[in-house]
């Protein structure tokens, strides 16, 4: 996957697990939160791991194929 690709889904996940960690607040429902700060840490992982490969192609970019 893109590092592009990751840092959106990273984003939209983590935007999925506060909306239901604050509807679920409301409603007092434990696994519902559990499930939305699973969700908070994926995404997490997700948006870190994009950056963390972003920032390592800026320092050594991807070979350009022979004859190019």
């Amino acid at each position: 996957m893109s590092p592009g690709v990751s840092i959106a889904i990273g984003y939209v996940v983590i935007a999925i697990g506060i909306l239901a960690a604050l509807s679920s607040l409301i409603g007092a429902r434990w696994v519902l939160l559990v499930a939305s700060l699973l969700l908070l840490i994926f995404g997490i992982r997700l948006l870190v791991g994009g950056r963390r490969e972003l920032a390592r192609d800026r320092i050594d970019p991807p070979e350009l194929p022979a004859g190019r």
